[in-house]
């Protein structure tokens, strides 16, 4: 039996639905069990996913730095790596790659550089053109959407965060949060 418990293919199951659940703590009980028993490259980028969540940024930045050093050519990887080096505190370092691979990134890959870089920047300004580099390489950015409702609503420009917001549920439209969100947003602009 408790073979059957700790099999691979179970415990994937079970960190799946943890990670649906957003209970992060399980969820990175059970990929610490995983990496254990299955080194894949897929465990890993899950892994440092989960420790990212739980801002456990040094064991993320190990694992990221670890799998970026044989897989450069990765684009989940450097994905990975990217926000590791951001929520590790190495932004020079993360920017000098996102720079360096943003003239030959895919359309979605461009996406998601453009998207981590509006992480680092120091200006509202600079953060904005980011994000909206973001979307024109993939309207579909859902992170960037958000981040863009959330800038525009701390600035109190409530038709504007909700034009945003209203893209993210329609992408995501299970999404609880974001109808309560909306909900809050409608009472506001009344």
């Amino acid at each position: 039996k408790q073979d059957q418990e700790d099999s691979p293919i179970l415990l994937k199951i079970e960190l799946s639905e943890y990670s649906r659940l957003k209970d992060w703590n399980k969820a990175f009980e059970i990929s610490e069990k995983i990496l254990n028993l299955d080194s894949s490259l897929e465990s890993k980028l899950s892994y440092i996913s989960i420790c990212l969540e739980l801002n456990k940024n040094e064991k993320a930045f190990k694992v990221a730095e670890e799998i970026y050093s044989s897989n450069k050519g990765n684009e989940d990887v450097q994905l990975a790596y990217i926000r590791s080096l951001i929520s590790y505190g190495k932004q020079k370092e993360a920017r000098t790659l996102i720079e360096e691979l943003l003239p030959n990134a895919t359309s979605k890959m461009k996406s998601s550089l453009y998207y981590q870089r509006s992480r680092i920047e120091t200006t509202e300004e600079k953060k904005l053109s980011s994000l909206r580099s973001s979307l024109t390489a993939n309207p579909r950015n859902q992170d960037a959407l958000f981040d863009l409702y959330k800038l525009y609503f701390n600035k109190n420009d409530y038709r504007k965060a909700q034009y945003y917001l209203k893209q993210v549920i329609s992408l995501n439209p299970s999404n609880e949060n974001y109808i309560k969100l909306n909900s809050e947003l409608e009472s506001l602009l009344k």
